[in-house]
């Protein structure tokens, strides 16, 4: 399957990216890449996600850790954001972000994506990116 293929229609409890996935690299508009570790992990219906993106010397220079509900449809993923503690604001450094949302005023995130065998690629509403790859 090329990574430009799309994933299918699936329910939550069956789709394609259900596991954990370790970033690789954050792509930004610009097309400027930064290195990331952490993980991003799907369940049944249910993601989270701690990453840090790296200095050049390979030090955390911000972070985010968040979650919530997912949906995935076709090649788009749509995030439900029911926690964030983030300094990271649209792929820069920003000013700390906490929150909690009830479900009535949780932020939804319109994404698609890009998936192939062990690869994953989000693309985010701000126009950066997210390589994975498949923990094992």
């Amino acid at each position: 399957m090329s990574i430009f293929q799309s994933c299918g229609q699936h329910t939550a409890s069956d789709t394609p990216i259900t596991g954990f996935w370790m970033p690789k690299k954050y792509v930004m508009t610009t097309g400027e890449s930064k290195d990331v570790t952490g993980h991003i992990s799907f369940g049944k219906d249910q993601w989270s996600v701690v990453f840090f993106v790296l200095d050049s010397a390979g030090n955390p220079a911000s972070a985010s850790a968040e979650g919530g509900e997912y949906q995935l449809e076709n090649n788009n993923l749509t995030f439900w954001h029911s926690y964030n503690f983030s300094d990271i604001s649209k792929g820069t450094v920003g000013n700390l972000t906490k929150s909690i949302s009830p479900d009535e005023n949780r932020q939804k995130e319109f994404c698609h994506i890009e998936l192939e065998e062990n690869t994953l690629v989000i693309y985010f509403p701000s126009g950066n990116a997210m390589i994975f790859s498949k923990s094992s």
